[in-house]
Formats: structure tokens, C-alpha cells, sequence
């Protein structure tokens, strides 16, 4: 998998989060419920002082040593505080990231890209401040979508 090393701002996500494991299955099957989720209660209408609404990001942060770590889907937006009832925010800190692109239908394309940051192929050590993916007009055609893949790195 072909990767660029690119450095990044600081940024603030707001949306909807949860807790997961990729531990027996855990991850695999929340996650398509969860994205399920913030369509169907149209999450990004509920979120103040939005950014840039084109453009969706998944973050994973919050890792532990069992496994666990937090996922949260949204949009980039300004912090007003409080925020409405059902929301949170993480701010995805500056940092150094291998990027990748996922190529092909999102059920199967995104987990092959993370399949291949787990592995032993992966040529970074990875930081676990936080990754994410970027779900902009490239991966509007699910079953031929393009979707980058920062992953944070020493």
C-alpha cells in the first residue's frame, strides 16, 4: 500500500462517539450500526458552527492496553460550549501521519487499509494520539469510493 508521510494542525471533530475493541468481532460489528446511526438521526444538522459539512471524519483515539479506544464520527466544527445534549468533541492534536488511500467499496476497502496498519508490514511505528479517516466527495460512490486513512506516527 503506497503511503505519504504528512504532517497536521491540530483540528476539532464534533459528532457522536462510542467505545470499541477489535477484539472478537466487537468493532465489526458496531461500527456499520454506528455509521448507520449518525445518517438516519442526521448528526451533522444537530452539530453548531460546522466547518466544512462535505466532509466526514472517523477518529480513533483514546486507546488503552486492553484494546479499547474511542470512535467518533462528525464533522469539523468550532467549539461553542455546551454543546448540544448527545455530542462530544476531541480535538485531533497536531501530529506526524502516514497516509493511505482505501480504494474500492467501503465495507471491504476500509478494513483491508486498517488490516495492513496492524500487520507487520506496516513500516511506522505507530503514536495512538489519534487516527482517522476522511470521508470527502471521493467516497460519495460507495462501492467505488476513496477514503484517506491518517494514521499517527513517531
Amino acid at each position: 500500500m503506497e503511503l505519504a508521510i504528512r504532517d497536521k494542525k491540530a483540528f476539532t471533530i464534533v459528532g457522536i462517539d462510542m467505545r470499541t475493541t477489535n477484539q472478537n468481532g466487537d468493532a465489526m460489528s458496531k461500527i456499520p450500526a454506528f455509521w448507520q446511526k449518525f445518517y438516519h438521526d442526521n448528526i451533522i444538522k444537530k452539530i453548531p458552527s460546522v466547518v466544512r459539512p462535505e466532509i466526514v471524519y472517523a477518529v480513533y483515539s483514546d486507546y488503552d492496553e486492553q484494546g479499547y479506544y474511542s470512535m467518533l464520527i462528525g464533522v469539523e466544527a468550532e467549539v461553542k460550549q455546551p454543546l448540544p445534549p448527545g455530542l462530544v468533541s476531541v480535538t485531533v492534536p497536531t501530529s506526524k501521519y502516514a497516509v493511505m488511500t482505501a480504494k474500492g467499496p467501503i465495507p471491504y476497502a476500509i478494513p483491508t487499509a486498517w488490516e495492513y496498519v496492524w500487520s507487520h508490514d506496516f513500516p511506522h511505528t505507530r503514536a495512538f494520539r489519534a487516527d482517522f479517516e476522511v470521508y470527502d466527495q471521493r467516497s460519495k460512490v460507495v462501492r467505488d469510493a476513496e477514503v484517506d486513512l491518517y494514521v499517527s506516527i513517531l
